[in-house]
């Protein structure tokens, strides 16, 4: 059983975006190891690209329930510019069923000016986003 329960996600994206491996998760994941932290990452681009995940007929409802299954106590997603309104709908349901902190990162967190930002997170309840690549030295 993991200790802290961090979960992070590729959000799901069409095929025609083609796939690609999340080095940002990744890389988050590592460092997050590194101090100890075991993530649980979920990539449901991959699963889409698979074919065992489509966006219509029930595809948010099984990614909500997928990261749930993982009891998170920190949800973390990847938001591309693409998958922003896909991962808003997800936060949407989710803050229904959980408490967990979310907190956004990746490309699209770059785009948000300040206004935005604080509009965003205190329209879906996100705790943290994100804007640069952070990581520790040492």
């Amino acid at each position: 059983m993991r200790k802290d329960k961090v979960t992070l996600v590729q959000p799901p994206l069409d095929s025609a975006f083609g796939i690609g491996i999340p080095l940002g998760l990744l890389t988050l994941a590592t460092a997050l190891e590194q101090t100890g932290i075991t993530p649980y990452i979920l990539d449901f681009a991959l699963e889409i690209f698979s074919k065992r995940l489509t966006i219509n007929h029930g595809g948010l409802d099984f990614c909500v329930e997928a990261i749930l299954k993982t009891e998170p106590k920190v949800i973390g997603f990847n938001i591309q510019c693409a998958s922003l309104p896909i991962v808003l709908a997800i936060i949407k349901r989710l803050k229904k069923y959980t408490s967990a902190k979310i907190v956004l990162g990746g490309p699209q967190s770059l785009a948000f000016v300040d206004q935005d930002l604080a509009s965003v997170q205190n329209m879906l309840h996100i705790d943290c986003i994100f804007r640069v690549f952070c990581k520790a030295s040492g």
